[in-house]
């Protein structure tokens, strides 16, 4: 009898004891199922716990609540790592995943190899129809193969919408960094090795191991101080700013392709071709024309900057350097903002400083030398006075109309050189405008650098300040100083639809304005 009861109590103890346990269980799942995506690796330590029940719990919410489905499954496979049962049925719902979970998907993944490949494969193909689908998959893919770099879109004329899509979720599925020398190793294509660079320059400090993160700053500077080609070279400038590592110097010319004048400016060599130009603020009255650029060039990578405009004032002792107004200019507070309050005669005489300090023959003529104003202060001068072009010198100068959009568009045939108008959303990106260029209390210019590169590897051909062009392929402009010009690329103060390749904007170039500054460019042989 007494026997008969302690098995009683033992068993009821047991039924007590597994209640609890599945009662506990049944709260970590909950929990699991309702925690922050960054939770989720001390939830799975909860479940781990009670696995059973925790399994049961999982598999009971995956049939039931197909709002919460995909994380359910996610836990099954982070408790399962032998269990490739759900593996399809989890990919082939990847659009729909919080792209914060993606770290636990690759490590949900990882354990299951070349099976793991092979469904990614499978859903890839019935995916096919969905951009987002692909782009997920195939950074999963090249996760289990880093040496399956192809996998990244290149062309941003044909797909930018793909390719910037690729680059921003890569960004956020970044899995394990030391991948990513592998991946370095894996491709000379610049394309993909931008793809890679902009990636790995994304991922924050933190997240790196220190071993790891020495090796890939090592990397990615050789990369910066060696590589030919320009986009490449400033895709890791722009992950070393933005890591705040210092940066190399560049003593020599690296490549026929680009090379860092004694300003500091890394000019940019663009080929000749045509360019599809558009005339006209609205759909309805957009009119468009193609023109020639006929003789290659090197472009600025980045606007004139305050320091260096600077020492070109500091050389003739200008009285601009007195000017209150001109306080914007101090090297020792915003340096490396893009120069702004000058004229056009401001910017020719800056171009034709430079030539001469580099030896070149300058571009611009003054047609009547002993009336040159100084310092850009025009209004008593008579209407024919005019600023005259040499177009054979090979000194800096302004950029046309034409070969600024080319420069700018960076091959692309999209208003926005990264996207098309339905992923303009990603132009904070690329760009400083009216949605990123508010501090302290106003709307103002940024330092040059800190945003992604377009396909040519210039920076900020779209926001931060307009830049003014030379001439217009539209009107006939006589090159006087009160005729006014074209400033291209929107700003700081455009909202998104105004920071496009072929934004325009007439500018009284006699008159300092904040929001308007220039890039210089040079014929090239």
């Amino acid at each position: 009898m007494i026997s008969l009861a302690l098995t009683l109590v033992m068993v009821a103890f047991v039924v007590y004891r597994g209640i609890q346990k599945k009662s506990l269980a049944k709260s970590h799942v909950d929990l699991f199922m309702k925690c922050e995506p960054a939770a989720i690796p001390a939830a799975m330590e909860l479940l781990r716990q009670n696995p059973v029940f925790a399994k049961s719990e999982l598999m009971r919410k995956a049939s039931m609540e197909s709002s919460r489905r995909i994380r359910a499954q996610l836990g099954w496979l982070l408790l399962e790592p032998t269990d490739s049962s759900m593996i399809g049925d989890l990919l082939n719902q990847v659009h729909e995943i919080d792209p914060r979970e993606c770290e636990s998907i690759l490590t949900g993944l990882a354990p299951h190899g070349s099976a793991a490949t092979s469904v990614i494969d499978s859903c890839r193909k019935i995916n096919s129809s969905n951009p987002l689908s692909v782009n997920r998959l195939n950074i999963l893919r090249l996760f289990h193969e880093p040496s399956e770099v192809d996998l990244l879109p290149l062309d941003f004329a044909d797909v930018p919408d793909c390719r910037t899509g690729i680059l921003f979720e890569l960004e956020r599925w970044h899995g394990d960094t030391s991948v990513y020398l592998e991946m370095l190793d894996a491709t000379t294509d610049p394309g993909r090795l931008n793809a890679i660079l902009t990636t790995v320059g994304s991922i924050g400090v933190t997240d790196m191991d220190a071993a790891t993160r020495k090796t890939i700053v090592a990397r990615v500077k050789s990369i910066y101080k060696e590589h030919e080609h320009p986009s490449v070279h400033n895709s890791a400038l722009w992950a070393l700013r933005n890591w705040k590592e210092t940066i190399p110097e560049i003593k020599a010319r690296v490549s026929e392709r680009w090379y860092v004048n004694q300003l500091g400016m890394t000019m940019i060599r663009v080929e000749a071709g045509n360019v599809i130009v558009a005339r006209g603020s609205t759909k309805a009255n957009i009119k468009e024309m193609e023109v020639e650029v006929q003789r290659p060039f090197f472009v600025g990578s980045e606007e004139v900057l305050n320091g260096q405009f600077r020492e070109f004032l500091e050389s003739q002792n200008s009285d601009l350097l007195m000017d209150p107004e001109f306080e914007d200019h101090n090297p020792k507070i915003k340096p490396r903002v893009p120069v702004t309050y000058i004229t056009l005669g401001d910017m020719a005489r800056f171009c034709n400083w430079l030539s001469c300090e580099e030896k070149l023959k300058p571009c611009y003529i003054f047609s009547n030398e002993e009336l040159t104003p100084a310092d850009g202060v025009f209004e008593a001068l008579p209407a024919e006075q005019a600023w005259i072009l040499n177009s054979e010198a090979n000194g800096y100068r302004l950029p046309t109309y034409a070969e600024w959009e080319l420069a700018a568009s960076g091959g692309a045939s999209t208003n926005y050189y990264f996207a098309s108008e339905n992923f303009s959303g990603h132009l904070g990106k690329f760009a400083w405008y009216s949605g990123n260029s508010f501090f302290n209390g106003k709307l103002q210019k940024q330092p040059c650098g800190k945003k992604l590169p377009n396909p040519f590897g210039l920076f900020d051909v779209l926001g931060n300040v307009s830049e003014i062009c030379w001439d217009s392929p539209f009107e006939k402009i006589q090159l006087d100083h009160t005729v006014d010009r074209f400033a291209r690329g929107g700003c700081f103060e455009f909202a998104v639809q105004g920071c496009t390749t072929s934004s325009r904007v007439m500018r009284r170039v006699h008159i300092p304005i904040p929001e308007v500054g220039f890039r210089v460019v040079r014929t090239a042989k």
